[in-house]
C-alpha cells in the first residue's frame, strides 16, 4: 500500500510517498503471531527444529519481519533466509537495530524520531510523544549489554506496545533503560 506522509516543521511542509503496509494488515497478523507463537515455536516454524539457538534467541525483529512480509512488504532484509513455511526462501531481519536501519532506508525518517528515554521515562511520556499514532515502534538501547539485546522492535497500538510472548514488556523503554524510541506511522 502506498500512502502519503505529510510533515510540517518550521513553517515548511514536505509530502513523502512511502510504500508502507496498512495498520489493519500489520496489527491483526502481528497480534495473532505475538499471542500464539512462542519464540521457540516461531524459529522452529521458520528454520526447523534444529535451528541455531545461539543465534536465534530473541524474536522481536523476526516477528516484525514476518508480519511485514505477510502484509505485502517485498523486502525485509537479508540477514537470514527462511527455510520453511509460507515465506521459504525470503530474507528476513532478526536484529532490532538492523530492522530499524532497514525501515529508515525503506520508509525514510520515522514520524516520531529519536525520542530519548531515561531512568524515569514512563508510558505516559511515550503516549504524549507519540500521540495517538499507530505503527512500528523501535527502541535502541544505549547500554546493550545491560539491556540484553540491541534493542526492541514491535508495534504500537496508539497507547502502548503489543506484548504477546515478548520477553520485553514496556520496561523495554523505561525502568532505567536509556536509549531512543522512534515510530513509523501506519495508516
Amino acid at each position: 500500500m502506498t500512502c502519503t506522509i505529510t510533515a510540517i516543521a518550521q513553517d515548511k511542509t514536505v509530502h513523502c510517498i512511502a510504500n508502507r503496509p496498512s495498520w489493519a494488515a500489520v496489527s491483526s497478523f502481528y497480534q495473532n503471531l505475538a499471542n500464539t507463537m512462542s519464540t521457540i515455536e516461531l524459529f522452529i516454524a521458520l528454520f526447523g527444529p534444529d535451528y541455531d539457538r545461539g543465534v536465534f534467541n530473541n524474536s522481536c525483529a523476526t516477528r516484525v519481519s514476518v508480519t511485514l512480509l505477510h502484509a505485502g512488504v517485498k523486502d525485509v532484509g537479508r540477514e537470514y533466509n527462511v527455510q520453511y513455511g509460507q515465506f521459504k526462501g525470503k530474507g528476513i531481519t532478526v536484529s532490532a537495530v538492523n530492522m530499524r536501519k532497514l525501515l529508515q532506508k525503506k520508509w525514510n525518517s520515522p514520524e516520531v524520531p529519536n525520542f530519548k528515554t531515561g531512568a524515569t521515562t514512563t508510558l505516559a511520556d511515550l503516549q504524549r510523544e507519540i500521540g495517538g499514532r499507530k505503527g512500528v515502534f523501535s527502541f535502541v538501547s544505549s547500554d546493550q549489554r545491560n539491556f540484553g539485546a540491541s534493542g526492541h522492535i514491535t508495534i504500537w497500538d496508539g497507547t502502548d506496545v503489543i506484548h504477546g510472548t515478548s520477553k520485553y514488556p514496556n520496561e523495554a523503554y523505561a525502568d532505567g533503560n536509556i536509549g531512543t524510541v522512534c515510530l513509523w506511522e501506519l495508516k
